[in-house]
């Protein structure tokens, strides 16, 4: 018979592990942000998504994490997430933040390149 001191040990021994796996792939997706990701924190950016889109903003924070990509498929796949504030007229850091995934900055990319022909 289990008693409960067995499903007790059992339990904290999947805690451990969990807390580990947790930690591993914190770090898988922060090695796959500063490899893959060409933006940098400190970098200004033309920021390419929703209120703010065409303004320029400092990036503060790049997020590693599953992205949910529609099409046929609609599967999750690894993706980024960059994090900033906005620059006023005046050149000052703003308080107003915004946010653009990495499929936004691909979408901007291309639309860029068009544009300058």
């Amino acid at each position: 018979m289990i008693t409960k001191k067995n499903y007790v040990e059992t339990y904290e021994e999947i805690q451990k592990q969990k807390k580990e796996l947790e930690e591993r792939e914190d770090q898988v997706l922060n090695d796959f942000v500063r490899d893959y990701c060409p933006i940098k924190v400190g970098d200004v950016v033309t920021i390419c998504g929703y209120n703010f889109k065409g303004k320029k903003g400092i990036v503060t924070r790049i997020n590693g994490g599953e992205a949910w990509m529609s099409g046929i498929n609609r599967k999750t796949q690894l993706g980024y997430t960059i994090f900033g504030n906005v620059i006023k007229k005046d050149g000052t850091i703003g308080s107003q933040s915004f946010d653009f995934k990495e499929y936004q900055y691909e979408q901007w990319l291309k639309s860029e390149k068009e544009l300058k022909g």
